[in-house]
């Protein structure tokens, strides 16, 4: 299964966004996200306070299109929002790497998209689930 929790807060800069591109850059990702199909999913941008706030989760049973659309995502707003930050948690119980019993986290800071190894939630046996007895 493949398991998926994350948000962005959208900024164009780091210091102080232009409105209007902000704005122009903010269609760019609505565009992006009306492509997608997300039944049974989370995946919604709203404005907040003045600051744009996209939220994704969701779960399948084997890596799909929803999942390589949702990183596909991340990658557009960090190539058109340098200054976006945010998290994505990410599970796939079947990776072939050794990574099936862990949790990544795909941070987004400066325009940069990078795995981390999680210390929080990993390794999921026993951290946050039994193993079989």
């Amino acid at each position: 299964m493949i398991e998926y929790n994350g948000w962005v807060a959208i900024n164009m800069s780091t210091y102080e966004d232009d409105l209007d591109e902000l704005e122009e850059a903010v269609c760019k990702i609505r565009k992006k996200i009306d492509l997608i199909f997300f039944e049974g999913r989370i995946l919604e941008l709203k404005a907040i306070n003045g600051t744009y706030t996209l939220v994704v989760a969701g779960s399948t049973n084997h890596k799909s299109q929803d999942v390589i659309d949702i990183f596909d995502l991340y990658q557009l707003i960090k190539e058109i929002t340098p200054g976006s930050y945010g998290i994505l948690y990410f599970r796939d119980d079947e990776n072939l790497n050794g990574k099936d019993n862990e949790f990544s986290v795909w941070v987004l800071k400066r325009g940069v998209f990078v795995e981390e190894i999680d210390k929080h939630l990993s390794p999921c046996i026993p951290t946050i689930e039994d193993g079989e007895e």
